[in-house]
């Protein structure tokens, strides 16, 4: 839904940086590729935009696109993800919206 997305952002006040920050491959538990509805193709990655407040600077630039991870409970992200961000940002104030868990150093 990236009109709705594009809403949020422009509401909260924060800038997108990205609408492709990360490409999820979400596997089933038998590890093949998780098939979603989509609607225009059958989806079967999910992306995590970037959005921040102030300018962040990147810490590493050695930090990967794709994400291959198991599936879980609707709207979880991979652990992958947050390791991820951390890597590439470094310590500053993170927050991981409709996050499915707490996750320490993050608010959510």
């Amino acid at each position: 839904m990236p009109a709705e997305a594009l809403a949020v952002v422009k509401a909260w006040g924060v800038e997108l940086k990205t609408m492709k920050g990360f490409a999820w491959r979400k596997r089933t538990t038998h590890g093949k590729s998780h098939i979603g509805m989509g609607n225009w193709t059958r989806a079967n990655t999910e992306d995590c935009l970037f959005a921040v407040r102030g300018r962040p600077v990147r810490a590493s630039k050695a930090v990967r696109h794709f994400i291959d991870a198991p599936r879980r409970r609707h709207s979880q992200k991979p652990e992958e993800a947050r390791v991820r961000l951390v890597q590439m940002l470094g310590d500053v104030p993170r927050i991981e919206l409709f996050a499915r868990e707490g996750t320490p150093g993050w608010d959510v």
